[in-house]
Order: C-alpha cells, then structure tokens, then sequence
C-alpha cells in the first residue's frame, strides 16, 4: 500500500521536539524514501514576510506559514512549499479529486507559488471561492525503508486523509481529531518513550 495522502499522526509519548503531537501528511513516497509535511505547526512568520525575505519581492496577501518540518534541503523543492485543492497550480498530485470533496496538490517552484498568491489575491472569490492552501517552510523527510520501521515501532499512527483534514479549520486541535480516529486498542498500546535517540538514522537537518 502507498502511504502517499495518508496522515501520520505521532504517538503521544513521541519526545522528538521536531514531532511531538504532530500530524504529518505524506506528500511522496518511493525507493529513495518519504516526505511529509507537518500540519498542524504553524510558525511566527506571515506569508507575506516569508515571500519578501525568500524572494526579495513584496506579495499583498494575508495568512501564516506553517513549519512543514526540520529539513530544508530537497534537490528540487524550493525552501518554500504549498499544498492547495486547485489542479491548475498542480505540480504533485498528493490526492485525487473525489465526488464530495477536492484533490489535493502540492506546489514548489516560484512561478507556480507567485501564481497561486496572485489569484488568492485578486481572482479566488468569483472563480473559486472554496479555494484553499497552506504555504510551508521545510519539510519532514525518511530515508528507504526507516518510515516503515518507525510506523512497526508504534512511532506513528497510520490515517485515511482527505481535502477536509489537510485544510482543517484555524483553532481546530488536528492532533486531537485524528487521536480519536485510532481505535481505542492502538492508542492504549504500551510503548516507550520515543526520543531524538530513535530517530539518529534520519537525514541531517
């Protein structure tokens, strides 16, 4: 199974500074490993700061950006990312469109991120008014085989996602909502604490 658009959901007695009580949405996965996104983070920085101090430009836009997790380094990705439900700013497709809710894609580069500002800015209230995105700075990312080992270990909850979890209301506990969607058993599993030590094979960050 491909763990592609699913939610991690950490195990409470996760210490990991970078992922306590964190939920992460799995935006690839293939032979060279996995990357995921932090949800449920949402840093000091406006997007609007972030653009400017990035780009050098100024962008008129409201919202906040998220810290998508420790590492900043991916070959292709730029430092900053957005995950959103419009197919015409798509550069990875993370989920497909279903009947009763939206896709999910993911955006890198800064022609396509400067695109998705401007029309949050200018055209989203009469061509789509149900758009939504999360901008990102840094991502969480495992190498070949070291995720599996982490969700055997009960480091990590496995879930179901959809458009609605990934673009969660403001001041809605994520974390929370997702605990209760693991069955009681699971979560009353005992396992030991999970610190920085079980996470030492991780790419540097």
């Amino acid at each position: 199974m491909s763990l592609k658009g699913h939610l991690l959901v950490s195990h409470p007695k996760m210490m990991d500074p970078n992922f306590h009580n964190t939920v992460v949405l799995i935006t690839e996965e293939s032979k060279e490993g996995a990357i995921g996104l932090v949800l449920n983070r949402a840093g000091p920085v406006t997007v609007k700061d972030l653009w400017k101090n990035t780009f050098k430009e100024d962008v008129e836009v409201k919202g906040w950006v998220h810290s998508g997790g420790p590492v900043y380094n991916h070959p292709t990705y730029g430092p900053v990312i957005s995950i959103h439900n419009s197919e015409s700013f798509s550069e990875v497709e993370i989920m497909d469109r279903s009947d009763d809710d939206f896709g999910v894609y993911l955006t890198h580069s800064k022609r396509m991120l400067k695109a998705l500002l401007v029309f949050d800015m200018k055209d989203r209230t009469n061509t789509f008014p149900d758009f939504e995105y999360r901008m990102f700075l840094g991502y969480a990312s495992w190498q070949p085989g070291q995720l599996e080992k982490e969700l055997d270990a009960g480091a990590w909850f496995l879930a179901e996602a959809g458009a609605k979890d990934v673009f969660y209301t403001y001041g809605e506990d994520l974390y929370k909502k997702c605990l209760d969607t693991v069955s009681v058993e699971i979560m009353n599993a005992i396992i030991p604490e999970l610190t920085k030590e079980h996470f030492k094979n991780a790419p540097n960050n």
